[in-house]
């Protein structure tokens, strides 16, 4: 991937990369443990140990999980070292790339019954 990633400009590349990142890359686990939630379609928590959020997302019906954080959090997330998702060592991505690219997925809101909407 690495050397596949070496020749075409940049400008063309940037976007794919980032929408893979942002689209098929599993958060960190540090996002998890450094204050962010994972809940389900009905806005349950999904508690487990960050590295076994994956397999508690499966076990509910609709195997969908929404990550909620804070301003203070999406701040942190949006410059290195704190990453939200990575290809090792072919991109990272922060807070601002999911708002960036994947306006589908990205909602803001004051308040938790704002999200739930």
């Amino acid at each position: 991937m690495k050397l596949g990633l070496g020749y075409p400009p940049g400008c063309l590349l940037h976007p794919f990369v980032l929408r893979f990142t942002t689209t098929s890359m599993a958060p960190e686990l540090d996002f998890f443990r450094n204050g962010a939630l994972l809940v389900d379609k009905t806005g349950a928590r999904i508690d487990a140990p960050a590295a076994e959020l994956a397999l508690k997302t499966a076990d509910h019906r609709d195997k969908i999980g929404f990550v909620i954080l804070d301003g203070a959090l999406a701040q942190r997330y949006s410059k290195w070292p704190d990453l939200i998702a990575t290809a090792p060592g072919v991109a990272y991505s922060y807070f601002d790339d999911f708002r960036k690219s994947r306006p589908d997925l990205f909602f803001t809101s004051n308040s938790i019954a704002g999200l739930a909407d």
